[in-house]
């Protein structure tokens, strides 16, 4: 599925992805979208991608921003299952902004499943001062491969955090 120019505001989901829950073997793809004010019972206040193998989620050119989970995961929540390593489940998100976003656990992201999770790309995004989290309490999660690349992190939803990667 794609979306594009979607504007998804004040939705409400007892259980999983307050806007867009994808459980099934599919593609969902955002372009250039705003998810605000959703609210989600369980897990992810905005959008859920929940374990099922070969589900893809990518996200770019989107504003995720006050969407609450009265679990984990405020912004975006994905569980991953432990699939062989062809159907492991990819998550791109890139040039999006996760802001103010807010769950008991990780406000902006949570990342969670079962041991070999699969393939994560945040690069370009403006994160909030929410966490973003990876693991389970149960098992240690390993993410094949993880980059994270040229996202900002603010110390509030309004300040920035100066860059730290030029020492004098």
């Amino acid at each position: 599925m794609i979306i594009r120019r979607t504007l998804f505001n004040a939705n409400l989901a007892d259980n999983f992805g307050g806007a867009i829950a994808q459980s099934e073997a599919s593609d969902v793809t955002v372009f250039d979208s705003t998810f605000s004010v959703n609210e989600s019972g369980g897990s992810g206040g905005a959008v859920a991608l929940v374990g099922s193998p070969n589900a893809n989620l990518q996200i770019y050119n989107t504003t995720i921003a006050q969407n609450t989970s009265n679990v984990d995961g405020g912004g975006v929540f994905v569980f991953f299952n432990n699939a062989p390593a062809n159907e492991r489940n990819t998550v791109k998100i890139r040039n999006t902004m996760l802001v103010g976003n807010f769950a008991p656990e990780s406000s902006e992201l949570h990342f969670t499943g079962e041991t070999f999770a699969g393939n994560i790309s945040l690069d370009h995004n403006l994160l909030g001062s929410g966490r973003v989290t990876y693991g389970s309490t149960t098992n240690t999660l390993k993410f094949l491969p993880v980059s994270i690349t040229n996202s900002r992190i603010l110390t509030s939803d309004f300040e920035d955090v100066p860059d730290q990667s030029s020492a004098c």
